[in-house]
């Protein structure tokens, strides 16, 4: 969420930014907004002085005059009217704020789509292997590395079983990002995969990405009336576990890294990678989570991005980094990378990480602050960053690594966990 201060003294600013992310909807009209805002303050000033001519009254000593009786009446009346508009415009005002995207670092490029991402590394060769190479799906099914028909008839399609040596992969990968994570200060997390609705909003998930969203119709709903929704990435209940906390700036940066099985439901995807286990329902990850202040957030997204790249570079994997454009993010996002894998059978890539620093969007809406040094109070900033997933790096692994004989050699950092170098048929 936008601070409402900048949006009242700049509007401007905010309409280059929903014209530089290509957003249109009457959400995103900040005159109306404006206009929305202006009777919403008037009316709090005239509700709050109605208010305290009611509780002026109240506190009169022994038996008022009938007219101060009759003048008490008729404040109640107009404060029932009063507040039924403030509650109407109120939630005009919270729709628009809802919807206002985060503004965007300097350095994000202009875009409609992923057409406007700029490469800003490239690591490794885009190599052509030597041979007919086969996708992850085929050579998978072949050395019975995953099912996804039996995965199927269990679970429904974009579901999986992952088998033998590549279940053995997964375990390595997560170790060897867990451990990374330690070694640099993170406390690991483990948290929940079942989320309210507040944790969800307040990481910018809803309304805007709602979609995405797995939602339990069934079961007991919480405490406040809500309904139960499974995570898309520990991100959601890592940065709600300060909600309404004051930190203080000596503990900055505080970095989880959070273990958690993620849900998206894909929408909008029909027909997009159904193969494999590239676009899946389900999948592990390792995420790293930071608080900082807002001057060294980008500093601390750098000290994310070097570890994702440590890890690619230690699978031996081709990748690049995207510096990704206006109109190819979310509208919690201040300034994002993705870095994606080359996968020479497909002669394209996969996105395998992303980095993403999203400013003061999720803390202002989850009334998270820091004490600073100097006793005032601000917003943290938080980063959110994948240190590794289980079904896409496996598949590239498959993919990269596949020989004319149709076995895969194991990158050499996997190769205690998968307990072989080579993985063949039988």
């Amino acid at each position: 969420m936008l601070n409402p201060d900048i949006i009242r003294n700049n509007p401007e600013s905010l309409k280059e930014n929903i014209r530089r992310r290509h957003l249109a909807g009457d959400q995103f009209d900040v005159d109306a907004f404006l206009d929305t805002d202006t009777k919403r303050n008037a009316l709090i000033r005239t509700v709050d002085d109605l208010r305290a001519k009611r509780n002026k009254i109240a506190d009169v000593k022994g038996q008022p005059d009938p007219s101060v009786i009759e003048g008490g009446r008729k404040i109640k009346e107009e404060l029932k009217s009063l507040e039924s508009q403030l509650d109407e415009v109120s939630e005009k005002w919270q729709w628009h704020m809802d919807w206002f995207p985060n503004f965007p670092h300097p350095a994000m490029p202009d875009g409609s789509d992923d057409i406007g991402n700029k490469e800003i590394k490239l690591f490794g060769e885009k190599n052509k292997l030597p041979f007919d190479a086969k996708s992850h799906a085929e050579i998978g099914e072949s050395l019975n590395l995953f099912d996804t028909k039996k995965s199927g008839d269990v679970a429904g399609s974009r579901f999986y079983f992952l088998k033998n040596e590549a279940a053995l992969m997964h375990w390595g990968l997560m170790n060897i990002a867990i451990k990374k994570l330690i070694s640099r200060g993170f406390q690991l997390m483990i948290p929940p995969v079942v989320l309210k609705y507040r944790p969800l909003y307040g990481t910018g998930y809803f309304p805007a990405e709602e979609s995405q969203i797995y939602e339990l119709q069934q079961g007991e709903k919480v405490e406040d009336g809500q309904r139960h929704y499974l995570a898309g990435t520990s991100e959601q209940a890592l940065v709600s576990y300060h909600m309404d906390e004051i930190l203080s700036e000596k503990d900055l940066p505080i970095r989880y890294g959070g273990v958690s099985t993620c849900f998206r439901s894909e929408a909008g995807s029909w027909g997009k990678d159904v193969q494999g286990i590239k676009r899946v329902h389900q999948f592990d990850k390792v995420e790293m989570i930071y608080f900082t202040t807002p001057e060294t957030s980008q500093e601390y997204m750098q000290e994310a991005l070097a570890v994702e790249e440590e890890i690619l570079q230690e699978l031996g994997l081709t990748y690049h980094i995207l510096e990704m454009c206006t109109g190819d993010v979310g509208l919690a996002t201040h300034r994002k990378f993705d870095l994606e894998v080359w996968l020479p059978s497909q002669q394209t890539w996969m996105e395998t990480h992303s980095n993403s620093d999203l400013a003061s969007y999720h803390t202002r809406r989850l009334n998270i602050r820091y004490r600073k040094t100097d006793g005032s109070l601000d917003y943290p900033h938080t980063i959110s960053a994948t240190a590794i997933t289980n079904t896409r790096p496996i598949a590239a692994i498959i993919d990269a690594f596949q020989q004319e004989d149709g076995s895969i050699c194991v990158p050499e950092v996997l190769r205690e966990y998968v307990g072989k170098d080579v993985i063949r048929k039988g």
